[in-house]
């Protein structure tokens, strides 16, 4: 499991897309199994914080997203509180990156911010905003 602050890429642009694919198919076959939390778990958990090539970000961003629009709305403050603080630093880094585009998901992301938040206190929007290892 590769913490958020490994400096490392871990891999090819290739190597990430055949992780990434893989990933995606394993989140989704939870999320319909009805295991949205372990999805996230499973989504968060190799962020490609220094990879350079924005399909491999923005395919990684997808399946965090599969993951967190999985959850059902009971779901949302347990899988908040059942995340690692270096899995809420990447969220919050994934929930910004698909708040700077219009969605009608909004709203979700929304309140995941604000549970997040609560968990975290404001230092994780602060480093989330001065952060270098952007997911966008």
């Amino acid at each position: 499991v590769a913490m958020a602050d490994d400096p490392t890429p871990r891999g090819t642009d290739e190597e990430w897309f055949a992780r990434l694919d893989g990933l995606q198919q394993e989140i989704t076959a939870l999320v319909k199994r009805g295991k949205a939390l372990e999805a996230l778990q499973v989504a968060l958990r190799d962020p490609p914080l220094e990879v350079e090539n924005q399909h491999v970000k923005d395919a990684a961003a997808l399946a965090v997203g599969t993951a967190v629009l999985g959850l059902k709305d009971m779901e949302v403050e347990a899988a908040v509180e059942s995340i690692s603080d270096d899995e809420a630093e990447v969220l919050m880094k994934y929930i910004y990156r698909h708040l700077s585009a219009p969605s009608d998901k909004s709203a979700a992301w929304l309140r995941l911010h604000a549970l997040l938040t609560a968990r975290t206190g404001p230092g994780a929007i602060v480093r989330v905003i001065t952060d270098q290892k952007a997911m966008a």
